[in-house]
């Protein structure tokens, strides 16, 4: 159901397909419009400028059409369809929505899409942007280029997607063609990335589920390779495992079967196979059963692979000799290397341990403990971090250098895949069920200098999901209020062209009505903006100079004291002030101008001496009045302030103290002024820090305590907003 511009109008679809337009102040049925079979998921009105702004509607169905329907001519005016398909979506349509004063439609769907159309002055939709992912969960993930900006992934849809993921550039998600074989692919199992020759030849490689054969993709092109690794099934068995040489030429593949080969990239053609000696194994083959996973060094020197029988084998890359074996407990299920900087080898084995080798000296140098099984791991760019992943939903990191766990978080969707940003930045994850990508930051690159401790217990963790926003009823309340005005509004400009006096009543009595509207939607208009303003924190207004000469006043005096010799007269006689000081003789009419002009000063109320209660600063302070205080503080100089800091008084068991502890601690809770306040809290530690060193116990002391904790929760409400505008930026 979806109202209307007009007053009291209505549609609705239905599951049969057909919409009715309703007004449900009268109970009147307009028309009805029927629709190609499927039910209306989703309706929207267009509500441009436009000449047909009040008579074009949209409707989605569950077979994934997006119908544009005339509503003054009763009509279907036009379906919209994508470049290759007789529909708009693939999948049922979740929403369909106008613009507002834009000839624009937005349509989403369950298949993970997002389009935006144009209208042309035919009322004809032109298909303008599209933002797409995967249908279905993806399963690998893996950044592609060395900046970072990439993510490829391969989903259970059996599609390769290629993510932007930097919100600076242009956004998209491109889907690798798969050529004219597409219905011969299945679900990529596996993939490795080379991005050194994507402008040569084909950079990414994939293994197929149940399939003997290796696919090929130029990446740059967006175009699959004609040629295809492929072996006999029956003889070779399937593609298990698969990766790429660190200079692009070459790729190995192991089978099924136990075969470990190598094939060239550029022309797709077998180029040997690695045996055991005959004399050392009773199998020739690489392994006596499936080669789970293959790496290769990035020196491109040696090959490291491991098998469902434990043995984890370092060969030749060129001579395919067998250089070390160890033979594990238990069968071997991923192998990862590190980026171009380490020999690191992690080799993630069936009974919750990874091992760490190194690849030029072929041994054992750490053992990592994981909680369940390994679903996948990576190495940081720096090989300084390993992070695995577990079927349990455990997410852990270990630093390399010393073997400790340094991180541990659990989620309630475990994690499929994980791959970590060539730069550090983030870590990207895919999800079991979830057909998005999860980007978690570096605490290490964005924090403030973050310490790496040891984790003994997992901290939990909710993945963001994308649902229906809800509003409150004030929120609706007030929405509905403003398109009910600007009916009546509309409603009376058409009664006063009839000009009736039943008609004038009636808009008489309408205008009654919505000011009484306005009163209450003005009122809960405020409650919600000073509601919302007591969440915020406030910054003074001032001049930066202003509140942060008070920190450096001392350095301000000696910058302003005068480098000329000062003549020093004797105390008997004066100096007369002046560009050129001189001395002058004090007569009788001065000293007596003199007594009269000091009786006068004396006279003068005392404003800043904080040592009498009559001073108008402490005058404010026992008001207890956060924002009247503030107030009179921005009225005075600097200076002013200064002195009446120091001359807070320490008798009657520190009272002035006191009062002025209460002052900062109200304007922290409130959020006033937080630059003015944090300046007058620094400066009155500075001046009676001393003081408080020697005191002990007392109610000071409680209040020093409050005002610490305040000062904590304002400044970690601060540091979140900092923190998180940061964090975007960077983004």
């Amino acid at each position: 159901m979806e109202s209307s511009p007009a007053l009291d109008v209505f549609a609705i679809g239905y599951s049969d397909g057909h919409i009715r337009l309703l007004n449900i102040l009268h109970n009147y049925q307009y028309f009805t419009l029927r629709a190609p079979p499927g039910p209306i998921t989703c309706l929207s009105f267009r509500k441009d400028a436009s000449q047909q702004s009040f008579h074009m509607l949209s409707s989605g169905d569950a077979l994934g059409n997006v119908h544009l329907w005339d509503l003054t001519n009763q009509r279907l005016l036009h379906s919209l369809h994508t470049k290759n398909t007789t529909r708009a979506h693939s999948a049922p349509v979740t929403r369909v929505q106008f613009l507002p004063n834009e000839p624009l439609l937005v349509t989403s769907g369950s298949d993970n899409t997002l389009c935006s159309w144009t209208l042309d002055e035919a009322d004809r939709a032109v298909q303008k942007n599209i933002l797409q992912g995967h249908k279905q969960p993806p399963i690998k993930i893996e950044f592609y280029d060395p900046l970072g900006h990439y993510v490829l992934t391969s989903g259970l849809d059996s599609t390769l997607r290629l993510t932007c993921i930097d919100a600076s550039r242009h956004h998209r998600s491109i889907l690798i063609n798969n050529g004219n074989h597409q219905h011969n692919v299945t679900v990529a199992t596996d993939f490795d990335v080379n991005y050194l020759r994507h402008g040569d030849w084909h950079n990414v490689i994939t293994i197929q589920r149940d399939s003997s054969s290796v696919e090929l993709y130029n990446v740059q092109k967006n175009a699959r390779s004609k040629k295809s690794a492929y072996r006999d099934l029956t003889s070779h068995g399937t593609s298990s495992s698969t990766c790429l040489s660190h200079c692009g030429n070459y790729m190995m593949i192991g089978r099924s079967s136990g075969k470990l080969e190598k094939w060239n990239v550029q022309s797709v053609t077998f180029k040997q196979e690695f045996k055991n000696d005959k004399s050392d194994d009773k199998h020739v083959h690489a392994h006596s059963g499936i080669v789970t996973c293959c790496t290769i060094d990035n020196q491109n020197k040696v090959v490291i692979s491991g098998g469902f029988d434990g043995e984890l084998k370092f060969w030749d890359l060129h001579s395919a000799r067998l250089l070390t074996k160890h033979t594990l407990p238990t069968s071997i299920s991923k192998i990862k290397k590190s980026k171009i900087n380490s020999n690191l080898i992690a080799c993630a084995c069936d009974d919750h341990n990874i091992l760490i080798f190194d690849s030029n000296t072929h041994h054992h140098i750490r053992t990592m403990k994981a909680t369940s099984k390994v679903s996948d791991l990576c190495f940081s760019h720096d090989a300084r971090l390993l992070v695995a992943c577990m079927m349990t939903g455990d997410l852990k990191v270990w630093d390399v250098v010393s073997g400790s766990l340094v991180d541990w978080i659990n989620v309630d969707v475990p994690a499929t895949s994980v791959s970590f940003h060539p730069e550090g930045l983030y870590l990207a994850t895919s999800h079991v069920g979830q057909v998005g990508i999860c980007l978690w930051i570096n605490k290490m690159c964005f924090g403030d200098g973050v310490v790496l401790q040891n984790a003994f217990a997992s901290v939990r963790v909710d993945l963001p999901t994308c649902g229906e926003v809800t509003f409150s009823n004030r929120d609706l309340k007030i929405e509905n209020g403003d398109r009910e005005r600007a009916n009546v509004k509309k409603r009376a400009r058409e009664l006063m062209s009839d000009g009736d006096d039943e008609s004038q009543d009636e808009m008489e009595m309408d205008h009654v009505r919505i000011s009484n509207q306005d009163l209450e939607l003005k009122s809960a208009r405020l409650t919600l903006l000073n509601k919302e303003l007591n969440s915020m924190v406030h910054l003074s207004g001032l001049p930066k100079n202003k509140w942060q000469s008070l920190l450096h006043l001392d350095q301000s005096r000696s910058k302003n004291k005068s480098k000329d010799d000062q003549i020093v007269a004797p105390f008997f006689l004066g100096v007369q002030q002046g560009f050129t000081p001189k001395f002058k003789r004090r007569g009788l009419a001065d000293e007596l101008e003199g007594d009269s002009n000091g009786d006068e000063n004396d006279s003068l109320p005392i404003v800043f001496d904080s040592n009498s209660d009559s001073s108008e600063f402490i005058k404010n302070l026992k008001s207890q009045n956060v924002d009247l205080f503030l107030k009179f503080i921005k009225s005075v100089h600097i200076k002013q302030i200064d002195v009446a800091i120091r001359c807070l008084s320490a008798l009657d068991q520190m009272k002035q103290h006191i009062l002025f502890l209460d002052f900062l601690i109200g304007a922290l809770r409130l959020g006033r002024d937080y630059d003015l306040v944090q300046a007058l809290m620094n400066l009155y530690l500075q001046v009676h820090g001393e003081l408080i060193s020697k005191l002990d116990g007392g109610e000071f002391f409680e209040k020093l305590d409050e005002l610490r904790q305040c000062h904590e929760d304002c400044w970690f409400r601060v540091h979140e907003l900092i923190q998180n505008d940061a964090c975007m930026i960077r983004f």
